[in-house]
């Protein structure tokens, strides 16, 4: 049978004592000043406090980069949806022909501003025409609207000649109809471009442009062979 020596209190009862008397314990100073040496802080409170929110704010600057990033990118989705709709309605506006076959942005957008040149020069010419009919309206404002008779006013325009012929609704003397009258222009050597009608105060108005071939066509004398036709 082996001998075993009997263990030595002396050890335990010296660890129990240096564990009562704290002896054994790191050093909390050297402890702190680690920690603070691997923060960079150099055991410095305010400089860990400094450290922290510097982390912080980098952290805020970053999310604030983001949240910049992912604006902008709404706001040009944004943009890029208002573009097309306007562009579409643009393009809803234009006629058939101008839009036809595939093509790209660029010529719908060429072909939208020849279509609104076409119509101003459109616009003009109706303006024109407004203000040939007023001028013509001034004229058979001076004749009487319960007057029988035939007035007829032949005067010089932007085209050539101008005739303006104002009879009654309801005619009780033979006066020649509008062909007549039309064929007798011709016969003058006269082309006619343009001829509206419309009824004011009870009486027809016919006012014709007729563009002059002969330039010894004197407007009196064309004027009086034209009342002479209604017996004025």
């Amino acid at each position: 049978m082996d001998f075993i020596p009997p263990v030595p209190l002396f050890d335990v009862q010296q660890d129990e004592f240096l564990a009562a008397t704290g002896a054994n314990k790191p050093d909390n100073r050297k402890r702190r000043s680690s920690w603070a040496s691997l923060d960079g802080c150099d055991g410095n409170p305010n400089e860990y406090k400094k450290t922290v929110s510097v982390s912080f704010d980098q952290f805020d600057g970053t999310c604030n980069q983001n949240q910049k990033k992912i604006m902008h990118r709404d706001a040009e989705r944004h943009r890029r949806r208002q573009m097309a709709a306007l562009f579409g309605s643009l393009r809803s506006l234009l006629p058939p022909e101008h839009v036809k076959g595939k093509r790209s942005t660029s010529d719908h957008m060429h072909e939208a501003t020849i279509y609104i040149r076409h119509l101003q020069k459109r616009i003009e010419g109706l303006n024109g025409k407004r203000e040939d009919l007023r001028e013509a309206l001034l004229v058979t404002s001076y004749c009487s609207p319960s007057s029988q008779g035939c007035n007829v006013t032949v005067r010089t325009c932007r085209v050539g000649v101008e005739v303006v012929v104002s009879t009654p609704t309801i005619t009780k003397s033979g006066l020649p109809p509008l062909s007549t009258l039309l064929r007798v222009l011709h016969g003058e050597g006269l082309d006619i471009v343009n001829c509206i009608s419309c009824k004011v105060n009870d009486r027809l108005l016919h006012t014709i442009e007729a563009k002059v071939i002969d330039r010894s066509i004197d407007p009196s004398e064309l004027q009086q062979k034209l009342a002479d036709l209604g017996t004025l």
